[in-house]
């Protein structure tokens, strides 16, 4: 119990470090078929975009908690 309530701000930073690294990733993969720096990141912001709608919509139609 006394761990869990010292720990309960790493939560949020645990899912920003998480989100950083898979956008690191997300870059470097697009970058392998990709060879404009601009649609590299179009493409990363616009994959990154539809997850997030995605997660919202289930959210909204299954009823469920979702924390980002």
């Amino acid at each position: 119990m006394l761990a869990a309530w010292l720990s309960e701000g790493d939560r949020a930073r645990f899912q920003w470090l998480m989100f950083l690294v898979f956008l690191y990733l997300g870059i470097l993969v697009a970058k392998k078929f990709i060879p404009s720096n601009k649609n590299v990141i179009l493409v990363t912001i616009s994959s990154l975009t539809a997850f997030v709608l995605i997660q919202y919509a289930l959210d909204i139609v299954f009823q469920t908690p979702f924390a980002l």
